[in-house]
């Protein structure tokens, strides 16, 4: 009987497992100072990506970087824009199945300095019925409130901003009582700026086409705003001259002459050309002139 030979086992070589290791080297600062950053350095092996998460007392953890390389490295954590009064902070990195977890770093809040400016308005003077811009400066400001107001301190306007905002334009009334000034006010989280004293002006859309004598060159005619009459004479074809009919001298009121060619104030004999200078005093100054913009064909928009 022949003898039984024993099987041969082969022994399975044990396969080479690569360890993978994660630490935190370092925190700086060793304080976190509501919205600034925290530095955070580690060393890594045998891992591909690692997530960083953050959180404060009983909160739930909170993802502050995702999918990033591991090796050795560093990165910078934005912290909360505000921590509560003795909050402590706790830091967990994790990736490749490993995690390291700092715990009881302290926190403390970053008061940084707060400021509004208002650079400019644009235009300088109010125009009823147009907008006004305005630009300005803030920092570490949460929310702006603008406001308009009127001599009387009444609030015409108030809207809210974003303070990354720089430029805001608005609309403005349609119609300005003699002399109104206004003042614009931009504040927040306890902060102001303010420009007072702006002055105003109405506008008066001007059709030559129901005016016959500005359908002709030097021609005029007389308009009647809401405080004072206005003399225009028709320049070329996109400019209109618009004077006061105000008397220079004593504040009478001029009119136009007979022959069409110059202005004569009855009170003291004044005579201005048509262009509004003096041909005869005792007015020694010429007649106040007002905007008039062409905007289109036989449009105008007188600015008084």
């Amino acid at each position: 009987m022949a003898a039984c030979k024993p099987e041969k086992i082969e022994k399975e070589l044990p396969v080479d497992i690569k360890e993978s290791k994660l630490v935190l080297l370092s925190i700086f600062p060793e304080i976190a100072f509501s919205g600034s950053t925290l530095d955070i350095s580690w060393y890594s092996e045998n891992i591909d990506f690692l997530s960083f998460y953050i959180k404060t007392g009983n909160s739930d953890w909170q993802i502050a970087a995702d999918g990033i390389e591991a090796g050795t490295g560093l990165i910078h954590l934005t912290m909360p824009n505000w921590f509560e009064k003795g909050e402590l902070l706790t830091i967990k990195l994790s990736g490749g199945g490993k995690e390291v977890i700092r715990e009881n770093i302290k926190t403390e809040n970053l008061i940084l300095p707060k400021s509004i400016e208002i650079v400019k308005i644009v235009p300088e003077e109010a125009i009823a019925g147009d907008t006004l811009g305005v630009y300005f400066l803030s920092e570490n400001i949460s929310v702006l409130t603008i406001e308009l107001r009127d001599s009387q301190d009444d609030l015409l306007l108030i809207r809210n901003a974003m303070p990354s905002t720089g430029f805001l334009q608005f609309p403005l009334p349609d119609f300005f009582n003699r002399g109104e000034q206004l003042s614009l006010k931009i504040s927040g989280d306890g902060e102001s700026d303010i420009i007072e004293n702006i002055l105003t002006k109405n506008a008066l859309w001007i059709e030559t086409v129901r005016y016959p004598s500005l359908q002709s060159i030097n021609g005029m005619a007389k308009v009647h705003p809401d405080w004072e009459d206005i003399w225009l004479k028709r320049k070329s074809e996109k400019e209109i001259l618009a004077l006061s009919s105000v008397c220079t001298h004593s504040g009478c009121r001029i009119d136009l002459f007979s022959t069409g060619d110059h202005f004569y104030c009855s009170c003291h004999g004044s005579k201005f050309s048509s262009d509004g200078l003096v041909l005869n005093g005792p007015a020694n100054e010429p007649l106040k002139t007002y905007k008039c913009e062409w905007v289109a064909d036989e449009k105008f928009r007188l600015i008084y």
